[in-house]
């Protein structure tokens, strides 16, 4: 094997002919001496070319740099005022002493210069590839969405701000994810095929889990779906304890992880991360370049790449240093005496059952998925259209195993899978103290009932009361609230006479707030329910929010007596939907989304069949149109009786209807011949009788009910008939899910 091939087949996953031996860059060595050359024909480095230009600042920003001294002094003007950066060099290294950004204000100072894309040049990227030809891997370093902006704020600076103004730096990290991901996507067209991705520490060192939920794993999911969609490798550096954040780290999808610091410089134990991720991420470095490779021995160096190897090779390894790209000569030296070593292994060393010296290529992530022409197909089923887009696109694939992945894509597609998905909304405490274990906070023990429920997708969860809790109140800015029966009631409406709903203004809500806060809380959720559970976002159409402004009472009122404003504020809150739908839609959050407007009771509508028509179905079409233009299917959710405005949803354009209630009069097995092949069917266990009062045996048997209409053929997701309420016994939770995967099994016996 060429150096070339083997860091790519050790970036597959597969086990090369030796374990790489990967110097990051060629540190402190000339590149035109005879040594440096010998050395890169016995190693196999990895070596990286300039992106071409700074994809946050752009070249529409005046700049001018002088030096003074040992001091490089750069000043940025703005419409606002200048900002100014100071570096000092020194001859190994260089430090910033001053930052640009030193105050909120400076922020929007940067943000009020005009932007131009810097122009995607691979040209230093190609004239490094063909010098290097096989010997070396060569990639493109490109900072993340955090790094721009943080490195932009001295650290302090940065977690002071993070802190005081959240909302601000999610806003400018989204502004630098915007302006990365168009910069790579242009380098990708130009034909560069690998890049080296740096910037998640400033989360992960200064911030902490919240903070990289928040700034990196939206943004970054994103940036390596960009990369993958023209099969470019994402190479993902991270210095600094990492061991909390390993499975974040795979979850954005990347090829391979660096630097892997060992302590005391880290925390990073080897086998533990090839135990964590090691079947979704190549790893690579945990021999410190400064500390070990340039000062220990040779015969020490020898010694620790040993165990390196032990721990986490031969395959989906590369043996390398921590990638400072400081060494001289000495740790040159060492790092190719490593080659030796590396190649003993591969005569000795203990491999995985069932591995060879080579393997021919496997798919990545450990699935049985290839990609054909942007799509994704599993074997032995037909390929799974998503728009004509690849699977990898949307940004909960990630986060969502294989199994899961293709057992949702089958119903979607109105095939039968290995069996029916699952899908629901869990409000039950007594369930949630079942799986809970000691040290978990609330969101990681629902976590664990959905799990261990065999739950497939969710629209979220419910933190429902106690008995503890009856009779509490709560008084919000325009509603308070009471509990009562283990739930919350309106006791004080915003919109309280038809006066107050003349004057009544709803807040317009801030799209840039949207497209980065709102989009990176959906992203966190994807996050928190991986890998089993698939996360669908959602949103209302604005319709039931509008009459939640008062109650059902004084809106039926109003519909005569004061339409005009009624239909203001229904279309000022179909605005703020619409603009939730159009960044889903541009995050490509999920091929699903999940919009809740209850428009019917028990046995009837809550309005007019013609209001409707007239005012909420053109609610439900705005708001669909983005969302359905990206690809995305919809699934509809109301309670009750919607039989007299079906046919009307359908043609509107629903994809999916949820939550079937039977209760209601809905019968499942008659929509399943009148809508078959056209509308998923979710849900239709009875949540409101038969779950909370029932026997174990009622649920079963309501199970096997639901399974025999629905299921044959795909196009189902079994659940409840809305929610697992506070008051279903957890016997009885236990025996639904049970049921749901012992009957939903194809083909279908029962």
């Amino acid at each position: 094997m060429t150096s070339r091939e083997r860091i790519l087949a050790a970036m597959r996953l597969e086990t090369p002919d030796r374990a790489p031996v990967t110097p990051f860059g060629l540190g402190k060595l000339d590149p035109e001496a005879s040594f440096t050359r010998e050395f890169i024909q016995k190693t196999d480095p990895i070596l990286t070319a300039g992106g071409a230009g700074d994809a946050f600042l752009g070249r529409g920003a005046e700049v001018a740099s002088v030096r003074d001294g040992d001091v490089t002094v750069t000043t940025i003007r703005t419409p606002k005022g200048d900002l100014t950066r100071k570096v000092r060099r020194t001859a190994i290294t260089s430090a910033t002493v001053k930052f640009p950004f030193e105050t909120l204000d400076d922020v929007e100072r940067f943000l009020s210069i005009p932007y131009t894309p810097p122009a995607a040049d691979a040209s230093a990227f190609h004239a490094l590839k063909a010098r290097a030809g096989e010997e070396a891997l060569v990639m493109v370093g490109i900072a993340d969405a955090v790094c721009l902006p943080a490195s932009w704020f001295s650290p302090e600076g940065f977690c002071l701000a993070w802190a005081d103004a959240p909302d601000l730096v999610a806003r400018l990290t989204a502004v630098a994810a915007d302006r990365t991901n168009a910069h790579v996507e242009a380098l990708c067209r130009a034909g560069v095929d690998a890049f080296r991705v740096i910037g998640g520490e400033y989360a992960s060192v200064q911030l902490g889990p919240k903070g990289f939920d928040a700034l990196v794993t939206p943004f970054d999911t994103e940036l390596v779906a960009v990369m993958h969609r023209y099969d470019a490798i994402a190479y993902y550096h991270n210095h600094g304890p990492v061991t909390q954040f390993l499975g974040r780290f795979a979850g954005l999808g990347i090829d391979a992880l660096d630097p892997l610091e060992a302590p005391p410089w880290g925390d990073c134990d080897l086998a533990e991360a090839k135990r964590q991720i090691g079947d979704r991420v190549c790893l690579v470095g945990n021999l410190d370049d400064m500390e070990v490779v340039e000062k220990r021995t040779t015969e020490e160096v020898r010694q620790m790449a040993r165990e390196c190897l032990e721990k986490a090779g031969p395959g989906g390894f590369l043996l390398g240093g921590t990638a400072s790209g400081t060494y001289t000569e000495v740790g040159a030296r060492n790092f190719a005496a490593l080659v030796e070593v590396a190649e003993e292994y591969g005569k000795t060393g203990k491999r995985r059952s069932g591995e060879g010296p080579y393997l021919s290529p496997t798919p990545r992530n450990g699935d049985a998925e290839t990609r054909r022409n942007g799509e994704t197909h599993f074997p032995g089923s037909p390929v799974l259209r998503l728009s004509g887009s690849a699977s990898d696109d949307w940004a909960c694939r990630p986060f969502v195993s294989d199994e899961v992945w293709e057992r949702v894509a089958r119903s979607m597609a109105f095939e039968e899978g290995d069996r029916v998905p699952i899908w629901d909304y869990i409000d039950n405490r007594g369930i949630v103290d079942h799986f809970a274990q000691s040290g978990d906070d609330y969101d990681r023990s629902v976590v664990r009932v959905y799990h261990g429920l065999g739950i497939d997708l969710c629209r979220g969860y419910g933190r429902s009361f106690g008995e503890e809790d009856e009779g509490e109140t709560t008084e919000g800015e325009e509603a308070d609230r009471r509990v009562s029966g283990l739930t919350s009631w309106v006791t004080r409406y915003p919109i309280r006479s038809l006066d107050d709903l003349k004057v009544y203004r709803p807040k317009a809500v801030d799209e840039a707030w949207v497209r980065s806060a709102w989009v990176a809380e959906m992203r966190r959720r994807q996050a928190l329910f991986a890998p089993h559970t698939m996360c669908v976002p959602g949103h209302g159409c604005g319709f039931h929010a509008a009459y939640g402004l008062m109650g059902q009472t004084l809106f039926s009122y109003a519909i005569y007596d004061a339409r005009s404003d009624v239909d203001r504020i229904v279309e000022a809150l179909n605005h703020n939907a619409v603009c939730h739908a159009r960044a889903a839609a541009q995050a490509r959050l999920c091929p699903l989304f999940f919009i809740g407007d209850d428009i019917a009771y028990k046995g009837r509508l809550m309005f007019s069949p013609k209001f409707l028509r007239e005012t909420f179905l053109p609610c439900l079409k705005r708001m669909m149109r983005p969302l359905k233009e990206a690809g995305i299917r919809v699934i509809y959710h109301s309670d009750g009786d919607l039989t007299e405005i079906l046919d009307d949803l359908v043609e509107a354009g629903i994809d999916g209807l949820n939550p079937i209630e039977p209760a209601a009069g809905m019968d499942i097995g008659r929509l399943k011949r009148r809508y078959g092949g056209r509308l998923i069917l979710v849900g239709n266990v009875d949540c409101s009788q038969v779950l909370p009062l029932g026997s174990v045996e009622d649920v079963r048997r309501a199970v096997r009910a639901c399974v025999r209409a629905a299921s044959p053929g795909g196009g189902h997701f079994i659940g409840s008939s809305s929610e697992v309420t506070p008051s279903t016994p957890v016997e009885n939770v236990l025996a639904f899910y049970e049921a749901c995967r012992e009957y939903g099994r194809y083909p279908i016996r029962v």
